[in-house]
């Protein structure tokens, strides 16, 4: 794995997932402390991309990407519901949002359950130090909530009737 620049972070929280690269989507998850395994981004059949999401050594779920670019969610060993043991989402139109889905449908259950919590180890780590994982974490954090504004802006406010004196 490499460590991108800041710049190229952004660049790649704007891509689709498709479109990012192997490394891309290495570093992205490593910065939350996650691990990609069986990472492949050619798949096969209808399948663009696939890869398992794994916290310390805890497999946590596994990710495919499709042709068309529909987000899926998979976990043989847990019953997500009606003995369903995945979740289809729409299209994932930025890596910024898969990080931000992915983190949020699971932090209450499948995260908490393995234990999670980002963390800073220096001999693990692609940063020189822990405030440079944190300013990356942050940058990550920001530039997702503008990509999301983007994509999906707050509604404008209903007008009023009343007249202002």
């Amino acid at each position: 794995m490499i460590k991108l620049t800041k710049d190229e972070l952004i660049k790649a929280l704007h891509k689709e997932l498709m479109e990012c690269s192997v490394d891309e989507i290495r570093f992205v998850f490593h910065v939350f402390g996650f691990n990609l395994k069986e990472l492949d981004s050619k798949g096969g059949g209808d399948t663009a991309i696939d890869f398992e999401i794994h916290y310390k050594r805890v497999y946590i779920v596994r990710v495919v990407v499709s042709t068309n670019n529909v987000l899926t969610f998979e976990n043989e060993y847990v019953n997500f519901g009606n003995d369903t043991h995945g979740i289809v989402m729409g299209q994932a139109e930025a890596l910024a949002e898969t990080i931000v889905v992915f983190i949020n449908m699971f932090m209450p259950n499948l995260l908490q359950s393995a234990g999670y919590e980002i963390s800073f180890k220096e001999d693990m780590s692609l940063f020189d130090n822990l405030e440079e994982a944190q300013d990356y974490l942050q940058t990550i954090q920001d530039e997702a909530q503008k990509i999301i504004n983007i994509k999906h802006p707050e509604p404008a406010p209903a007008p009023t009737n009343e007249k202002e004196e």
